[in-house]
């Protein structure tokens, strides 16, 4: 189960926590701070496991339960923040080869303001070291790290 995330919202010049509705990590719940309490501005929102300020519109992106596909190109429920409602991002990262992959992590780049998704082949390669892949979001797409 993913837990809680936060993040300075750029555009509404607020922060905004997500905090977990459901077992099975598919809604959420989005808060901002006024200074001096909490005020819920979405009772249903997409599950996401991290958050990140998009560098190229000085907004939000995150990043829910990831799902993978035969073709590489991972699914990574990537959502918008418009500074009232998430809106569905680009969906998948690119192709870089055809073995399924599962995601482990997405984590928020503060330094670089970007979101950065971790993850590896499945099913693990036999009798060999178990390679990771790491995708960066630059505000359009998905780009492969390493």
């Amino acid at each position: 189960m993913f837990g809680a995330v936060m993040a300075y919202d750029p555009a509404s010049h607020a922060v905004v926590l997500v905090s977990p509705l459901s077992g099975d990590n598919s809604h959420s719940a989005t808060y901002r701070w006024n200074g001096s309490s909490w005020g819920a501005l979405v009772t249903d929102g997409p599950g996401v496991d991290g958050i990140a300020v998009d560098p190229l519109v000085h907004g939000l992106v995150a990043c829910g339960p990831t799902t993978y596909s035969a073709a590489f190109a991972v699914h990574a429920s990537c959502w918008q923040w418009t500074s009232i409602n998430w809106v569905p991002a680009q969906p998948s990262l690119p192709s870089t080869s055809n073995r399924s992959v599962t995601i482990d992590a997405e984590i928020d780049d503060v330094d670089r303001a970007q979101l950065l998704l971790i993850g590896w082949p499945v099913p693990p390669f036999q009798n060999q070291a178990h390679p990771l892949y790491v995708w960066a979001w630059d505000g359009y797409t998905w780009r492969l790290l390493a």
